[in-house]
């Protein structure tokens, strides 16, 4: 999408090109108060409610946040709870309309508890917020006490049994400051032992990394140029032995390379000769990432543009889920005008590209890793089942039978899996090509439905012989008032689209919440987004009608139908 001249930018143009002036500021290695006061956001930003649970003024940390919220594209209203330790009525002045409660303590408060001791009653503390709230929980942890390893250890077991609650981590920022964690001369002025340098560490974090990650829809990709980004030097003018490698480059590999452990997609958009980088990277010991941890690459002559929309059609996801690395301002400048919604970080220097990638908004800190191996690992088996498909339907019997069948498609469906929380609740916050609702529902909006009689949470895993994909799709349902079975969400992950397998995974949907809700009409409830004509097609398909922007799909349900469905497909189904 080619801007023509004199067409004004739009306003995420705008916001990704007057951000980039901020990076050396919100990723600065040692952060100036001062200079943080001195930016203004020019662009519009998502009004979002905080509530503060508290023994301890957090009020200091509230007023360094605004810079940071504001590059990742929040505005935020602070309510805080009364001082009190014994945090009796968490919730008593809490509004009804927050976003994400924040739990912050000074846990050396309470000496004449055990840690374990304490860990069970802050656990016990957190689990009154969650029964009074469906928003996500962020619980600051034990910052600088000796035994506070311990404790936290404590903490993040105890709190693993609640959904939508995280783990907020202070004492690693205060491992990385030590000493200037804390300014004792400060807690007689303020009653926090924060040192002013901790308050904008800790505000930063806040900001733009635990907030966004619960509050923002994820990144799923970083692109990245390699001259003078991965590397020091020009390689066409300077030769694979040219180049330069240093230690700041090397972390920020490392850095990379973290990320793809989290599940983040890794890619090249580079204007070089793909035979001399490739020799690079063959003749390069020091380089430690390598061409394979690359989930897309695009080398070549044409406008960084053109790779990284190529990149975001390769690897299935949507351009405003991409972070463009590049150390060129003018290519990012022509790429935040021609990809709708790409996020953009200057390679200045390695050291704060690194930081950069640290602290962008939306790569979330907390995801799972058996989810993320599964997401990367998925897009390589998935070319090699498009080759395999490709080879199918060349041949006689060149149909979808002949390919599921080849395949040895296995489906394994499970109802009210307390275990699947987490997944389900990513599903419907991530999911946008088949998603019929766009409800993006949390962790504990999801285990409310577990815990509803009169609701269920249908969840189907995938794997064939190329990869095991584990759970793919999600249907959240309720008994309606009339007896009918409402579907408030269908979402199906797009690592299960392009298999010709979504008529029998929506089957397989249906037949479950049916069998534990029953219902003879059947609705579908059906909102129109701008990506998920997918979701549209699937349906109209299975009711055999149009369906209507924004209109609940009504169905009589038919076991003959559904059962003709999935006996049309060779696929084996089990239970989860």
């Amino acid at each position: 999408m080619q801007k023509s001249a004199g067409e004004p930018l739009s306003p995420g143009v705008l916001r990704s090109l007057d951000a980039l002036s901020w990076q050396s500021t919100v990723f600065a290695e040692t952060l100036r108060r001062q200079a943080l006061r001195r930016l203004e956001p020019t662009w519009p930003r998502r009004d979002v409610r905080l509530h503060v649970v508290r023994n301890q003024p957090f009020e200091f940390v509230e007023n360094a946040l605004g810079a940071f919220l504001s590059f990742a594209g929040i505005q935020a209203r602070f309510t805080f709870g009364p001082y009190d330790d014994s945090v009796a009525q968490p919730t008593a002045s809490m509004p009804g309309d927050v976003h994400a409660v924040i739990v912050w303590l000074r846990f050396d408060h309470y000496g004449e508890l055990s840690l374990e001791g304490l860990a069970d009653w802050l656990a016990d503390r957190v689990a009154a917020v969650r029964a009074e709230t469906t928003v996500p929980i962020l619980v600051a942890n034990w910052a600088s006490a000796e035994q506070a390893g311990s404790f936290n250890d404590c903490l993040t077991e105890r709190l693993a049994v609640e959904p939508g609650v995280r783990i907020c981590d202070l004492c690693g920022i205060s491992q990385r400051l030590g000493d200037a964690y804390e300014d004792m001369r400060m807690e007689q002025v303020s009653g926090s032992p924060l040192s002013d340098q901790a308050t904008l560490e800790v505000a930063r974090m806040f900001g733009l990394v635990w907030l966004p990650a619960v509050l923002l829809p994820p990144l799923k990709a970083v692109v990245c140029d390699l001259d003078n980004t991965l590397w020091a030097g020009i390689l066409t003018e300077d030769g694979p032995a040219g180049i330069v490698v240093s230690e700041g480059h090397q972390q920020l590999q490392r850095s990379l390379l973290a990320l793809r452990d989290r599940g983040v997609f890794l890619a090249l958009a580079s204007k070089n000769d793909r035979p001399t980088v490739e020799e690079l990277f063959a003749s390069r010991g020091d380089l430690l990432v390598s061409l394979a941890d690359f989930s897309s690459i695009e080398i070549g002559w044409v406008s960084k543009a053109e790779s990284v929309a190529a990149i975001a059609d390769d690897l299935r996801i949507g351009t405003d889920a991409l972070l463009f690395v590049d150390d060129n301002p003018g290519e990012l400048a022509e790429v935040a005008v021609s990809v709708p919604g790409v996020h953009l970080l200057l390679a200045v220097d390695p050291a704060e590209t690194e930081r950069g990638l640290r602290y962008y908004p939306g790569l979330d800190p907390w995801v799972a890793p058996p989810a993320a191996a599964q997401r990367i690992g998925d897009l390589a088996a998935a070319r090699r089942r498009q080759e395999h498909l490709a080879v199918t339907r060349s041949g006689a019997s060149g149909d979808a039978a002949a390919y599921l069948a080849q395949l040895g498609t296995e489906l394994r469906v499970g109802v009210d899996i307390q275990a699947a929380v987490r997944r389900l609740a990513d599903l419907s916050g991530r999911v946008n090509q088949f998603n019929t609702a766009f409800r993006r529902l949390g962790e504990a909006e999801v285990a409310a439905y577990l815990a509803d009689p009169a609701a269920c949470v249908v969840a189907v895993a995938l794997r064939d012989r190329f990869s095991d994909s584990g759970i793919v799709a999600g249907a959240f349902a309720q008994r309606g008032v009339g007896g009918e079975l409402v579907m408030d969400e269908i979402v199906v992950s797009c690592r299960a689209l392009g298999r010709d397998l979504e008529a029998v995974i929506l089957a397989v949907l249906l037949r479950a919440a049916h069998q534990r809700l029953g219902g003879e009409q059947v609705r579908i409830e059906f909102i129109a987004g701008p990506r998920n004509a997918p979701a549209r097609t699937s349906l109209e398909a299975f009711v055999d009608r149009p369906v209507q922007d924004d209109t609940a799909v009504e169905w009589d349900w038919s076991e003959e139908r559904v059962d003709a469905l999935l006996t049309s497909f060779p696929v084996e189904v089990f239970a989860l």
